[in-house]
């Protein structure tokens, strides 16, 4: 008889908590709003174009002034990840930056698109409707046999045949046997010959129509395809023409270096150095986020790590913005990469990562993400000195599910 009763109070429970997610779930949903798309879930949203020139904390989600304070305490600046007061294109002129880090490769032949789609981690088809509006250019990885990053590549359409791979030109000749090797029986020619310079303007919309008209049909340009904020790409011949040139003056040409700061601040790695061939795995060099790979194109090389990877989930570090104390802004690469970064936990030294590059106090290094955002101090040694580092999670990062 006491059994019977049991039974019966746990049935009435379960009546009554259903009763009560019923009443509540109209009110859930309605606070809630729309769910979110899939393609929103790994695909950032579009961000407006980011400056040095203002300095606001950027840290984790849950900065809290308490975390203001011990990063003055710790004469750690702050971090320019500020969008300033918006300027009317018309009043702003366009920042041009030669990339003479970087090179182009022409890829051709009929079996050029079967032939990368084999290699990259992104689809290559793509590109198949680039001249109907489609993407103009895509950007990828290239793997080797244990899945790890070789080569990172941005590729656009040059004919119907024919794509042009920008990559980094201290890996020229390393990727040229690469894809070489790989060639085997197929309809494919690898040319290193083309002469192009490879630019970038970070301020897009600061360009005027009419300057863009006169260089539209005479050089190849497009939309970074990586990120609204690192503008756009310009592939402009050796022998530029006589419009090129007269644009230019108004433009304002600086160095490579404001670009690569640029990306340092924003937590974007880009070529040999930020990327060491065979020592990375893309999704920790947060090529999902950069929407460098589709997980539905077929197999490639080096697939299955990546697959696998993103089957289970979980991507416990990733390249990550730092600022470092101690180091001077015309300071570059000072610091030996590969540096390690610590925290203490319980009266223990817990390894949360290594440094990869920087340039002044800003820097990209592979951090366990939970453990660099929640430490409380980080320090990196190198060469028997300690640097304070402080960890930051871009905002272009997509939010957890």
């Amino acid at each position: 008889m006491n059994l019977v009763l049991r039974k019966l109070m746990v049935y009435c429970q379960k009546i009554v908590h259903s009763a009560n997610v019923r009443q509540s779930l109209p009110k859930y949903l309605s606070s809630a709003g729309k769910p979110q798309s899939e393609s929103a879930k790994y695909h950032p949203k579009p961000r407006s174009f980011c400056t040095f020139s203002r300095t606001v904390i950027h840290a984790s989600p849950k900065f809290s002034p308490h975390d203001a304070k011990r990063s003055h305490a710790c004469k750690i600046p702050a971090r320019r990840f500020a969008v300033d007061a918006p300027v009317e294109a018309e009043n702003r002129r366009a920042h041009f930056m030669r990339l003479g880090s970087r090179s182009l490769l022409l890829v051709s032949g009929k079996d050029s698109a079967a032939y990368l789609q084999g290699l990259i981690t992104n689809d290559i088809h793509l590109l198949d409707a680039s001249d109907e509006g489609g993407p103009q250019s895509i950007y990828a990885m290239l793997l080797n046999t244990q899945g790890r990053v070789v080569y990172d590549v941005i590729i656009c359409k040059f004919d119907s045949d024919a794509y042009l791979i920008e990559h980094d030109t201290a890996l020229q000749q390393n990727l040229l046997r690469h894809l070489k090797m790989y060639k085997l029986r197929k309809d494919v020619n690898v040319d290193a010959g083309v002469k192009f310079d490879v630019y970038v303007c970070l301020e897009d919309d600061a360009i005027d129509a009419e300057t863009m008209s006169k260089i539209s049909h005479e050089i190849i340009h497009f939309p970074d395809p990586r990120l609204n904020i690192l503008g756009r790409r310009f592939y402009v011949r050796n022998s530029s023409s006589e419009n090129w040139a007269e644009s230019r003056k108004n433009f304002i040409t600086t160095d490579e270096g404001r670009y690569r700061k640029f990306r340092y601040i924003n937590g974007i790695a880009e070529g040999k150095t930020d990327l060491p061939p065979g020592e990375c795995f893309p999704l920790e060099s947060n090529l999902d986020y950069l929407s460098g790979v589709h997980f539905h194109k077929g197999c490639y090389l080096g697939q299955e790590l990546t697959a696998r990877t993103q089957h289970t989930g979980v991507v416990r570090k990733r390249i990550m913005p730092i600022v470092i104390d101690g180091v001077e802004e015309n300071q570059s690469d000072v610091l030996a990469p590969g540096s390690g970064i610590a925290t203490e936990h319980n009266g223990k030294v817990v390894s949360v990562g290594k440094l990869r590059a920087h340039i002044g106090s800003d820097g990209l290094a592979v951090l366990r993400i939970s453990e660099a955002l929640a430490a409380h101090k980080l320090d990196m040694t190198c060469d028997g000195q300690v640097h304070e580092v402080r960890a930051l999670k871009p905002d272009w990062w997509p939010e957890p599910d």
